[in-house]
């Protein structure tokens, strides 16, 4: 018959939860459930509730093992941005009489059910009534919902808490994890941590309306999002490159430089490495590559000897990478890459070429998409020739095999199986031709005609081996803006 008074409240970032009993005319604190930390690394969405005489508090927690990322992360980034390592759900009730002289009293009254999922280990460990150690682990790819369910069902029935449902399953976020939801029956919420729908927001909400109470005014409404335009993706696109990427990667100055050195003597075939300043995004364009109404980000870098296409998304104000693909070369060999787009399709198209003492010569057409899934190739054409023999290709598929001495010319249905791959590409092509180059009577390979391309990204030399980056997109003017 006596009356006990539950209060809430945050300290740092800390929550507690207290119960003061009614002593004469005054209230006593008679003890708190243990306190929730919520620290950089850790988030939390806590709920408190009352059932009869149980105090019950109920908290899913995402923990992220790098505390640094965390906080740049966790509170500014939307929740699928970030890789979580453990997700945790608790659940903890305990009858107010079990709160004495401000410690909790330890009988089979309560019941406090811990459950975690781990990415890395893999492995689901839940925790029943924790204060006595009653532990056990799971291997969550053989364990069933009928085998934890029971369990949980008989410690609730114990300790006297009515429930709904008792819930063993697959998170919808993150992808991947367990967790393990409980349902009251006939609970009365008392406060909660809430999310502002289409924000990155929380507010507190008091189901007791203290405020209100306290003041006798009534307390603010739930906030909402405020109705604002939405963000450009190129904005946040090249936001991105200029904020996140280039402090990373360093921006290419297009300058000349010496690719080849014909002077310097195998095995090194007389390549130099590209200097340090030409490295960096070249290029980028924002276009939807998908195919689903939603443009994406692609940038081009030069690493080292390699070209690089980078895809990302862009959503929620931020970039997110999808994949890459890049085109190779070495100390040996010298590309000259041309990158393009048509109808939402990047086309990627080079020619190499072994330098003295490592003859050979070789050519490629690629088509490529981009989804949320990664980079797919739509496309692919190419030829190849070393001295003695010459190949073409078809999507991987060798069409044609000989050698160049036989002066055999490609069959007709090379081609027919090269237009249809690019009609199948999407990329309307006016005519293929299969076989020795117009421009260059040393390569052999699939040369499409293409129209209607918008370039993007194409090197130019000279007679002496100077080479040059070729930016078409603007980025440098666009980044300054």
């Amino acid at each position: 018959g006596t009356l006990e008074m539950v209060i809430v409240r945050i300290e740092g970032m800390k929550l507690i939860c207290e119960v003061y009993a009614l002593v004469g005319d005054t209230y006593t604190l008679r003890g708190s459930l243990p306190t929730t930390y919520r620290e950089t690394n850790l988030d939390f969405a806590p709920g408190i509730f009352l059932q009869d005489d149980l105090l019950v508090l109920q908290n899913t927690f995402a923990y992220q093992e790098s505390p640094d990322l965390a906080h740049d992360r966790l509170y500014r980034a939307p929740k699928d941005v970030y890789e979580i390592d453990e997700l945790w759900t608790s659940f903890e009730a305990r009858h107010l009489t079990s709160f004495e002289a401000q410690h909790l009293k330890e009988d089979d009254s309560y019941i406090s059910v811990f459950f975690s999922y781990h990415r890395d280990e893999g492995v689901d460990k839940m925790y029943y009534n924790f204060d006595h150690g009653d532990t056990i682990h799971l291997d969550p790819h053989e364990t069933a919902a009928e085998d934890i369910v029971p369990l949980v069902e008989q410690k609730l029935q114990a300790a006297g808490v009515r429930y709904n449902s008792v819930d063993y399953h697959q998170a919808e976020k993150p992808a991947g994890f367990k967790r393990l939801d409980i349902t009251l029956t006939d609970a009365e919420p008392v406060w909660e941590i809430r999310n502002v729908e289409g924000t990155d927001q929380q507010w507190f909400q008091d189901h007791t309306h203290l405020y209100e109470k306290l003041t006798g005014e009534s307390a603010a409404e739930a906030p909402t999002a405020a109705p604002t335009e939405a963000a450009d993706p190129q904005d946040i696109a090249y936001r991105f490159i200029r904020d996140e990427l280039i402090p990373q990667e360093g921006l290419s100055d297009l300058q000349t430089y010496l690719a080849i050195n014909w002077e310097m003597a195998s095995p090194t075939c007389g390549e130099l490495v590209p200097p340090q300043s030409t490295q960096g995004i070249i290029s980028a364009a924002v276009e939807d590559f998908s195919g689903d109404g939603v443009p994406e980000l692609l940038t081009v870098v030069s690493r080292g000897y390699r070209i690089d296409l980078d895809f990302y998304t862009i959503a929620d104000d931020t970039c997110r990478m999808i994949g890459s693909y890049s085109i190779e070369s070495s100390q040996s060999v010298d590309i000259t890459p041309e990158i393009s787009i048509k109808n939402g399709k990047v086309i990627v198209e080079y020619s190499s070429m072994a330098l003295p003492g490592c003859s050979s010569y070789g050519n490629a057409f690629i088509a490529l998409s981009a989804t949320d899934g990664g980079i797919n190739t739509l496309c692919e054409l190419s030829g190849f020739r070393v001295p003695g023999s010459v190949s073409l290709n078809v999507n991987g598929s060798v069409q044609l095999n000989y050698s160049d001495t036989e002066n055999t010319d490609p069959q007709p249905d090379i081609e027919q199986a090269a237009m249809q791959c690019l009609q199948d590409a999407g990329l309307d092509p006016v005519s293929v031709q299969a076989g020795w180059s117009e421009d260059m009577d040393l390569s052999y390979g699939i040369y499409p005609q293409i129209e209607g391309k918008t370039k993007l990204f194409d090197t130019t030399s000279d007679e002496e081996s100077n080479v040059r980056f070729n930016d078409y997109t603007g980025l440098r003017d666009k980044l300054a803006q």
